[in-house]
């Protein structure tokens, strides 16, 4: 337990670095793998990649859709998450 408020933390000062308020922001992990979808090229490749996400317009201009054949995951979440969710995403 005492490792998660230096890590809570770290990701609070990232998320202030990406642009994403963090007044009353309460972090919890998101499943990437639970989406078929997969981080689009950056520029430049060679550096660390971080974008806050907070709809689902937000999502497509990051995240690409995946098809896998034989798989059922949705490529993005459901409408309704962004009203009171949103994603921070490094890579």
């Amino acid at each position: 337990m005492r490792r998660s408020a230096p890590l809570l933390a770290g990701f609070i000062v990232v998320a202030a670095a990406c642009g994403a308020g963090v007044q009353n922001l309460a972090l919890k992990p998101f499943d990437l793998g639970a989406y078929l979808s997969f981080i689009a090229n950056w520029t430049p490749d060679t550096a660390p990649f971080c974008a806050v996400l907070r709809s689902a317009a937000d999502w497509s201009a990051v995240l690409r859709p995946a098809a896998v054949m034989g798989s059922a995951k949705p490529f993005a979440p459901p409408a309704d998450f962004w009203s009171a969710n949103g994603v921070l995403v490094l890579t």
